[in-house]
């Protein structure tokens, strides 16, 4: 019994909204699908409204699902992450502030924003 139960919370923990999934046993949205890349992509606000509500964002852009450029927000809740990961043939470049990340084909960033500032590590690991 014990096993059905946390198998059913698991189910409703993670549900998945037209190729944007939502975790929210562990408090992450992915978002892998091409109307919502394009609407962070114009609007970094946008992008920031997900931050507001997710500790992490990810979002994965790939040859059916791309984006040329993905702007970060300059003023997000502080602790905010957002993981980056390119598997398309085409260029991705992830900017904010005066960087610009430009990543080569199935590379992943993780951008952190702490003390008011963005900062990015090469790769990353597990979720947790």
């Amino acid at each position: 019994m014990k096993k059905l139960c946390l198998a059913i919370m698991l189910f409703f923990a993670s549900i998945s909204l037209n190729a944007v999934s939502v975790d929210a046993y562990r408090n992450y949205l992915t978002i892998n699908d091409q109307s919502t890349l394009q609407l962070i992509k114009d609007y970094p606000v946008e992008l920031k409204k997900f931050l507001d509500t997710y500790d992490k964002v990810i979002i994965k852009v790939s040859n059916s699902n791309w984006v040329s450029t993905i702007k970060l927000p300059s003023d997000p809740r502080e602790g905010s992450v957002v993981r980056v990961t390119r598997d398309s043939n085409w260029d991705l470049r992830v900017s904010f502030e005066n960087v610009n990340t430009q990543f080569n084909w199935r590379e992943s960033y993780k951008f952190t924003f702490r003390n008011g500032k963005w900062t990015q590590t090469f790769g990353f690991g597990r979720i947790k």
